[in-house]
Parts: structure tokens; C-alpha cells; sequence
């Protein structure tokens, strides 16, 4: 594989976010290396690009691991989106459900155990024209309530799929290992269930779980594991 050579050069100040103890140089080489990673893979990067087309965050200063690189870059045909961390912190997509406004006028008028999805989420809009901007959209707040008793409501038109993000693992394990938690009811999915790699990695991941560590500072937000 060639890697495509890049502008390593960086065009911007960073500054060290309150609660962290790690240093500029440490930022700028994690950022540097970051780039090196993802542009040895076609889907990064176009011409036009250079390590300054990367964002850094850290998502928890006090935490060193949960330093994270993220590249998206957006043609006419795909987004593509890469990201480098030594850590990978728990997160998912929840499901929009549509409502009739005239049932459901949104707001605090919505139905039990949900929330607007407009309230919770920073300028949400509907995922393209065919979905009306008058419409009301909602979000499971109550876990107990489930998807189909809100395909029952009244007023129900229509569900957005939780959004679906194939991550490609570029760490290299002798060097830094990344760890991912998955939800086991994602394999159940009928499309996982054939999918031969998955059952692969688990039976890999099963294997290596020991090998793994929780970094002290937040092992409380992962219980179990």
C-alpha cells in the first residue's frame, strides 16, 4: 500500500484545554501521527487536503487516553469519516420516530416516554425533502418504552433508522490497542448473523478482553468491564 504524501504542516494554535496534563508537542504528535495513519488509505484525504483538514478533541482532559482525531471529508458521492483514538468511548444512535403534528403538536406534546428530538439535539432537521419540516420528531427518552408500542401510537408516519457507522480498525495492536464495546444485540441483526468476519472478532475479542485496561479515571462509567 502507498501513502499518499501529505502536508504535515500545522496551521493552527492549540491550546491546552483545562484539566489536561499533557503538552502541546504531545498534541501536535498525536495529531501528526493521526494523519500519517489515515493517509495511508485512499478514502482520506483529497488533493487538496493536509493534516489541517484534521480536527483534534479531547473529550476528557483529565483523562490522557480519550484524545481523538477526526477527519470528515464530503464529496457529491460520500462522507467519509475516520477517526483515531487510543480509546474508543461507548456511544450510539437512538431511532427518530415521525408523528402527525396535528396528533402530536411536538414540544411537550408528544408521546409518553419520549422527548422532541428538536429539544435535545442542536439544529436537527429532517434527513432530506421527502421528510416534512412540520412533522414531529421524536426520540425514546423513558427505556422502557420500546419500538413497537410506538409504531402503535396514534399519529405514527414513519421511523428514521438509528444511524449506521462501519469503523475501520487502523491501530495497529502492537503498538496501541483500541478497545470497542458493542452492543451483543447488534449481532443478532439478520445482516450480522451472516456476516462470517463478526463472528470472527468476537471469538477474537473473547480472547484478548484480558488484554485490555480501563484507564483509573473513569473505570465507574464502564461497570463490568
Amino acid at each position: 500500500m502507498v501513502m499518499k504524501m501529505i502536508d504535515l504542516e500545522l496551521k493552527r494554535e492549540i491550546k491546552i484545554p483545562a484539566g489536561s496534563k499533557l503538552t502541546i508537542p504531545y498534541y501536535e504528535k498525536f495529531l501528526k501521527n493521526s494523519a500519517k495513519i489515515l493517509s495511508e488509505f485512499p478514502q482520506y484525504f483529497a488533493a487538496s487536503e493536509d493534516i489541517n483538514s484534521l480536527e483534534i478533541a479531547h473529550l476528557l482532559p483529565e483523562v490522557d487516553e480519550t484524545v481523538i482525531a477526526i477527519y470528515i471529508g464530503i464529496n457529491d458521492a460520500v462522507c467519509n469519516k475516520g477517526l483515531v483514538t487510543p480509546f474508543l468511548p461507548r456511544h450510539g444512535h437512538n431511532n427518530v420516530f415521525v408523528y402527525d403534528p396535528q396528533v402530536y403538536a411536538g414540544g411537550g406534546n408528544v408521546p409518553a416516554g419520549t422527548v422532541d428530538a428538536r429539544n435535545i439535539l442542536n439544529g436537527f432537521s429532517p434527513p432530506n425533502e421527502t421528510w416534512s419540516n412540520k412533522w414531529t420528531y421524536v426520540m425514546i427518552k423513558d427505556p422502557a418504552r420500546n419500538v413497537e408500542s410506538l409504531w402503535l401510537e396514534k399519529g405514527y408516519i414513519d421511523t428514521i433508522p438509528a444511524k449506521f457507522e462501519d469503523f475501520t480498525m487502523l491501530t495497529d495492536s502492537s503498538v496501541s490497542m483500541a478497545c470497542i464495546f458493542v452492543d451483543p444485540k447488534a449481532f443478532e441483526h439478520p445482516v450480522n448473523i451472516s456476516r462470517e468476519y463478526l463472528k470472527m472478532a468476537r471469538d477474537k475479542g473473547q480472547k484478548k478482553w484480558n488484554e485490555f485496561a480501563v484507564p483509573e479515571k473513569i473505570k465507574d462509567e464502564i461497570p463490568g468491564k
